[in-house]
């Protein structure tokens, strides 16, 4: 498997287990060499697993729907930021670009 989509939050939920998961994930995927897709934000769980695995040397993508953009704030040290026009799309392009998936 080289490259994992993962959904989750872009708030870090409401207790401290999740965001530990978050990053532990992070560093999991790292150390096997695989890459992360997800939604793109710095925000949440999702900022937090993007982050252990960029942290760790490893390769990840972020999807973005423009329409999210005044409220999302996109971590700006991704490997390849894609942005796309909604959130149907952006489903369809995590999905092709992964070969297996964590929610």
């Amino acid at each position: 498997m080289k490259s994992i989509c993962v959904y989750c939050g872009s708030n870090s939920g409401i207790r401290r287990e999740y965001s530990s998961a978050a990053r532990l994930l992070g560093v999991e995927l790292s150390k096997e060499h695989i890459q992360l897709v997800y939604g793109g934000s710095s925000s949440g769980l999702m900022g937090q697993v993007s982050s252990e695995v960029l942290k760790n040397s490893g390769k990840v993508i972020g999807i973005i729907p423009k329409i999210l953009l005044p409220n999302e704030s996109p971590n700006q040290n991704l490997t390849k930021t894609i942005y796309v026009e909604n959130m149907s799309e952006r489903k369809e392009t995590m999905s092709r670009l992964s070969d297996g998936f964590i929610a």
